[in-house]
């Protein structure tokens, strides 16, 4: 705490100087978990409603060392935000470090004792090297371990859509007091005869692939370049979002096509959506546009960044030390150290 006592000069300034007096840890078993935990955290600590429990008390309060790691080889999410606290008549903001990462992240610094390390300490370069190869070994399998998910995932949702009921017939309309030509009730004559049961309206057929197909080509000319084993998971997807024919898909595509127009442009010389990818966020766009939106754009920007530190980091010509990973007959992947 040495490199406060020149900024601390009453109690007052505790809450303005230190940024972390509270700090708690959320273990998480997969990346895509650590970042949806983030998300949810944010969503609160942003947002206007009155009494939140969390608030964003500096623009700079998030770090994701995830995506840039520490030289040390740390990897987690980091959330600065504020609790509320009552003292007397007023409210004091006390700043509290939420840390967010995988199990593995957590075992590397149980392991490495990175969490007990002081900024003051000198440590053997020899641990610098071995934690570094530890946490990067670490990350290859949360990678893995985020593969397997994926994996499982897309297979609990194909088996849920082979087993979803079909799909109930419209109901019919329900029947109203007959009336006469001049708008007056019905004789007794005319209301004896039975009245004539409507006839009833037919089912709507059930979403298929080429259901899919179709609607595809009708918004961009072509069938969609997608393999067959990834329909199941899709037709799974637009049935939860309430699309049941194939003039909502249309309809859901060309509000994407024309909304995301703009965002396709700027990125156009670094990523875009395949057909896969048109498909799988088009249901967002039925009713959610401007989240939609939001959601193309994050994967955007995910993909650029990452894109953008790899070849900053990894200049072509450059000698790197790395782990082989994977051999094949061909290749071999290997994880830079």
């Amino acid at each position: 705490m040495s490199k406060y006592r020149t900024k601390i000069a009453k109690p007052e300034d505790i809450f303005v100087e230190i940024r972390d007096i509270v700090g708690t840890r959320i273990t998480c078993n997969t990346l895509n978990d650590a970042y949806a935990v983030a998300r949810e955290i944010k969503s609160v600590a942003t947002s206007e409603v009155p009494n939140r429990p969390l608030v964003k008390q500096h623009d700079d309060y998030e770090d994701d060392y995830i995506k840039n790691p520490k030289e040390s080889g740390y990897r987690a999410l980091s959330l600065l935000v504020g609790i509320p606290v009552s003292i007397g008549d007023t409210t004091e903001y006390v700043g509290c470090e939420i840390q967010i990462r995988t199990l593995l992240q957590h075992a590397w610094g149980e392991l490495t004792h990175e969490d007990t390390y002081k900024p003051e300490m000198r440590i053997p370069g020899l641990i610098v090297v071995l934690s570094k190869r530890l946490a990067n070994t670490l990350a290859v399998l949360d990678e893995i371990a985020q593969d397997i998910r994926n994996e499982l995932d897309k297979l609990e949702s194909d088996q849920a859509a082979s087993i979803l009921p079909p799909e109930p017939a419209a109901a019919t309309a329900p029947g109203f007091p007959l009336q006469s030509e001049a708008g007056t009730a019905a004789t007794e004559q005319e209301t004896a005869a039975p009245p004539q049961e409507p006839l009833p309206l037919p089912p709507t057929p059930p979403l298929t692939m080429q259901t899919i197909q179709e609607a595809f080509l009708a918004v961009f000319g072509r069938a969609p370049n997608v393999e067959e084993n990834l329909y199941n998971g899709l037709l799974a997807r637009l049935r939860v979002a309430g699309i049941s024919s194939a003039s909502e898909i249309e309809g859901a595509l060309l509000t994407m096509k024309s909304s995301i127009e703009d965002t396709e442009r700027e990125y156009s010389q670094r990523v875009s959506l395949n057909d896969y990818g048109r498909l799988l966020y088009a249901p967002f766009f039925k009713d959610r546009k401007e989240e939609g939106i939001q959601q193309v754009r994050a994967v955007f920007e995910e993909h650029v960044a990452k894109e953008q530190q790899f070849e900053t980091k990894y200049q072509v010509g450059t000698e790197v030390l790395g782990t082989v990973v994977h051999v094949a007959p061909d290749y071999a992947l290997v994880q830079p150290a």
